[in-house]
């Protein structure tokens, strides 16, 4: 995911920077997400918010099927529910190429 200059090498020590995920829906999305989101988020309560955005982008705006999966969970770095979510992009983006 390098056209934004960010790099995921560890989901659940990345993922607590809201803006990674942001750059991926973004990536994933063709550059279609266009929600309002927290620029420069610096307390976790607006990493949270910003995460909650993607998620709620991803479910609605692209029918990613994400069961159980809120923003705190990534940004917390619970690792079965990172792996989730990546196995649902998997899914969804693996299918539609």
């Amino acid at each position: 995911m390098d056209p934004m200059g960010m790099h995921i090498k560890d989901p659940t020590v990345d993922f607590k920077d809201s803006l990674i995920i942001i750059c991926l829906v973004k990536a994933l999305s063709e550059n279609r997400f266009n929600r309002k989101y927290n620029l420069k988020p610096k307390m976790r309560s607006q990493h949270v918010e910003n995460v909650s955005i993607a998620l709620d982008f991803f479910q609605k705006g692209e029918r990613v099927k994400l069961v159980s999966i809120g923003g705190d969970n990534l940004i917390d770095g619970d690792e079965k529910l990172i792996l989730g979510f990546i196995w649902a992009l998997i899914l969804k983006y693996k299918m539609t190429s």
